[in-house]
């Protein structure tokens, strides 16, 4: 993979190896790999990186996050 920042189009198995900044409002936040939340939510690995960001949730609160993005 080269420096280039993620495209939100990007299929989960070209990115699984990348971590996956997540903040809420609420305060909580962490940075999954990528990989291990699709295996743990048997996201499809074709499915895009935008598709799993819009299905999130803070399990603290609920809300979406505020920030959700792949990290290096």
């Amino acid at each position: 993979m080269n420096d280039s920042q993620p495209n939100p189009a990007d299929p989960v198995f070209l990115l699984a190896g990348l971590r996956l900044h997540v903040a809420c409002g609420c305060g909580r936040s962490t940075k999954p790999r990528i990989g291990a939340l699709a295996v743990r939510h048997r996201v499809p690995s074709v499915t895009p990186i935008r598709r799993v960001i819009e299905r999130l949730r803070c399990s603290r609160c609920g809300d979406k996050p505020a920030v959700a993005e792949p990290a290096h």
